[in-house]
């Protein structure tokens, strides 16, 4: 523990690390982490249900944490985001609610989605999520908006300018995509489930054109942008031969074009958008990487 210096890449299995400094943020393990723009605040999400804001301009030797929340009693942390000016974080935990915060972590959360109607068979007929969120990016280009995934089989965009429903006065979502099984239908739940599937992460392109949803199948659905969303443009039903566990497009020479996708069956697949498809599958496969 502590920091090490002047370590080369071959010790640590060819990543680029040359100083480490440990901080000891939960006692259970980190679930969720998310830096500002200007990388001078983190934040850190656990499987104990809180979230801890760290600022390294002010830290100290002993690395704490100068505030900790617990969003929602009893769930652990899902996904933990800055917005892209740095002034409002977003915070998944494995209920079907996200939450806005402020960036000094205010005990009180800006604003909330509402729950949706679990008793809706078609989820574009209700405003929120009605199971558990599995993840949450925000707009690369809209500082107001963000997107979520859930168990319920959708991704949801949101709008903070939006506005509230309810007693409660929390947002309905502006956007309901959804991921389809091998039937084509969305029907949500694990794969254990007959048809069961559900989004595990989502992300949107930098230029805001693609969403993607990587699911509990292996599979990644990919949505082109459009005034009304419906079922998924591109479906890579082989992409994984387990579920997707992260998602992120490669900002390469200009192009925004090219997907990396993370699964549990040990692998990252980088993905061209422009040609998506199982026959052509994936651009590069680094194999063996321990999930």
């Amino acid at each position: 523990e502590g920091e090490r210096e002047g370590e080369g890449e071959d010790d640590e299995g060819g990543l680029p690390l040359t100083h480490e400094a440990v901080i000891q943020a939960h006692e259970k393990p980190v679930t969720a982490l998310g830096l500002d723009p200007k990388a001078s605040r983190m934040v850190t999400g656990s499987m104990d249900g809180t979230i801890k804001f760290f600022d390294f301009n002010g830290m100290s030797e002993e690395r704490s944490a100068f505030r900790c929340l617990e969003p929602v009693e009893g769930h652990m942390v899902q996904a933990v985001a800055f917005g892209t000016t740095g002034g409002c974080l977003l915070v998944a935990c494995s209920d079907s609610h996200a939450r806005i915060y402020d960036r000094d972590g205010s005990s009180k959360p800006i604003q909330s989605t509402v729950k949706g109607d679990m008793y809706v068979r078609d989820m574009a007929h209700t405003r929120g999520h009605t199971q558990m969120l599995t993840g949450g990016v925000w707009h690369p280009l809209r500082a107001e908006q963000w997107l979520t995934c859930s168990l319920d089989g959708t991704l949801r965009l949101w709008d903070l300018n939006a506005t509230p429903v309810g007693m409660d006065q929390v947002l309905p979502s502006v956007h309901v995509l959804k991921t389809l099984d091998r039937r084509n239908v969305c029907v949500g739940g694990g794969a254990g489930r007959a048809g069961g599937l559900h989004p595990t992460c989502c992300a949107l392109s930098p230029d805001a054109k693609r969403i993607v949803g990587g699911c509990s199948d292996g599979s990644v659905q990919l949505f082109n942008e459009k005034a009304r969303y419906q079922k998924p443009d591109r479906i890579l039903r082989a992409a994984h031969a387990a579920p997707v566990s992260d998602l992120a497009f490669l900002c390469e020479g200009g192009r925004q074009d090219l997907l990396a996708t993370r699964s549990l069956d040990d692998t990252v697949k980088v993905w061209d958008c422009r040609a998506l498809s199982d026959e052509k599958g994936p651009v590069r496969c680094l194999a063996g990487l321990a999930a």
